[in-house]
């Protein structure tokens, strides 16, 4: 199975209190890009992690690995469509076992060509990630790592905060 182009380097901190974030976003500035409610359903598949994420601003069907590189999450797709057609959906779930449902709402921001995602789980859990995507892989990984921990530094998000994707990856799993 070969890769896609699509990329990115990413990193993803659990925390109590998002606000802090919020205000520290609002001062560098970044820019809102919205809110979206999301739902992501995850599939049985022999490698990696294969959903499909529906909410109000995107919907999508990505097959995925995560793999550590240079002691981070690194992201390689081998699947990413927009907006899958209803066919699309019927083929996913006939020829796929459904794993696990995950909710969460989801505040988009951007500083340059990073994206920060606060998100907000039913239980009241809450997240952050930073993501340097690279569509053409114009940046090597080492690069837009730098970016990414040069912005957490930044929103004030310790080292210790960061989890690894595999725990959240995890839930999928059962």
């Amino acid at each position: 199975m070969e890769a896609l182009l699509l990329q990115d380097a990413t990193l993803r901190a659990q925390l109590y209190d998002l606000l802090p974030i919020e205000n520290q976003l609002k001062r560098i500035p970044a820019r809102f890009g919205g809110v979206d409610v999301q739902t992501e359903t995850f599939f049985e598949t022999d490698r990696g992690k294969l959903k499909w994420r529906q909410g109000d601003r995107e919907s999508f069907i990505m097959h995925y690995e995560r793999t550590l590189h240079e002691g981070h999450d690194a992201l390689r797709v081998f699947r990413y469509d927009m907006d899958p057609s209803e066919e699309d959906l019927y083929d996913l779930r006939r020829e796929h076992r459904t794993l696990v449902e995950m909710h969460k709402t989801r505040q988009i921001y951007h500083v340059g060509n990073l994206r920060v995602y606060l998100d907000v789980t039913p239980t009241g859990e809450s997240f952050v990630e930073i993501e340097a995507p690279d569509p053409g892989r114009k940046r090597s990984f080492s690069e837009r790592m730098a970016q990414c921990d040069q912005l957490r530094n930044q929103l004030g998000i310790s080292e210790t905060d960061l989890i690894p994707f595999a725990e959240m990856d995890g839930l999928a799993e059962d």
